[in-house]
Parts: C-alpha cells; sequence; structure tokens
C-alpha cells in the first residue's frame, strides 16, 4: 500500500509537468512559434521522475516487495506520460510550456544555448527556464527569440551558441 501511494505521487508529478487539469496557466499574446517536443526532448524533460521512478522500481524488484504486474504497470503508466504531446508556445508576451508554465518575456534577461536545451536566463531575482530543445531544433525558434532577448553566454554554453550564431 505504501508503494502505491508513493508510486502514485511520482507519477503525479510527473503528468503535472506536463499537463495542468486545474488551474492552468493563462497563454497571454499571440502565438508566434509553436515547436513540438521529440520523444527524446520529452525524455529529457522528465529525466529526474525517470530516473526517480526507475530507481524505486529496482529497489522494490530487489526486495520483492511489488508482484511483477503492478511493476509493468508502473512502466506503462510512466511511457503513457512521455507519449503525452509537449509543445513550447512562444508568443508576442512571452513563452509557455503546454497549460502548465507561462512566463512573460520581461522576466529574462536574456537566453543561452546548450547541447540539449535553450536557457531563458532570468533578470535578478526569478529562476531560468528551460526548453528542452536538441541542437538541430534550437534554430526553429531563435529566430523568435531573438525579437525579445538577447543571446548571452554562461559557462559551458559560448561555444554551442557561437556556432549557431555564425
Amino acid at each position: 500500500m505504501l508503494f502505491l501511494m508513493l508510486f502514485m505521487m511520482m507519477l503525479g508529478l510527473m503528468l503535472l509537468r506536463v499537463h495542468m487539469p486545474i488551474g492552468r496557466a493563462d497563454v497571454r499574446g499571440r502565438a508566434v512559434k509553436t515547436v513540438y517536443l521529440s520523444f527524446p526532448e520529452r525524455l529529457f524533460m522528465q529525466r529526474i521522475n525517470v530516473y526517480s521512478i526507475a530507481g524505486v522500481l529496482l529497489l522494490t524488484t530487489v526486495t520483492g516487495m511489488m508482484s511483477t504486474t503492478f511493476e509493468i504497470m508502473v512502466v506503462a503508466i510512466a511511457f503513457g506520460i512521455l507519449a503525452l504531446p509537449v509543445r513550447c508556445i512562444l508568443t508576442t508576451e512571452g513563452v509557455a510550456i503546454n497549460n502548465v508554465v507561462f512566463r512573460q518575456w520581461k522576466e529574462f534577461a536574456g537566453f543561452s544555448c546548450e547541447r540539449r536545451r535553450i536557457r531563458l536566463e532570468g533578470r535578478d531575482g526569478t529562476r531560468p527556464l528551460m526548453l528542452p530543445l536538441m541542437l538541430g531544433r534550437q534554430q526553429e525558434v531563435m529566430a523568435a527569440l531573438r525579437q525579445h532577448l538577447r543571446p548571452t553566454t554562461s559557462s559551458g554554453t559560448s561555444r554551442s551558441l557561437a556556432k549557431q550564431t555564425r
């Protein structure tokens, strides 16, 4: 029973990263660019949740505390959540990820490109926002980002940014 509640909470948090059933974020402005994340990008976005679920599944398998049927069911639900479509929406007023989060452009100081994501740098006192886009797909959103933010370089990202801005 305890493991059932633990897995329900872990899968619930995983679901809340991509879909908000109540209290949805209000996406404001006219959509400029919408990019649907590929499966590897969705997996990268959920990697901490997937690692956590896999770790607990491994522990319960080794100790024999759960049935194989239940373990397969947890894995199937996790893959079902990973299969949900996730989109990054760039609008005239800000950026949104599905209906979960919307942040206005004025909250960001700039952006930097990394190997597996675009990092929208927060102004003082605000957190950055990560857009999990692989290098090949980052070009799709660069023009829209440049309309509102300036490229910045942070440690470890200057090489990949220099390649993309050439």
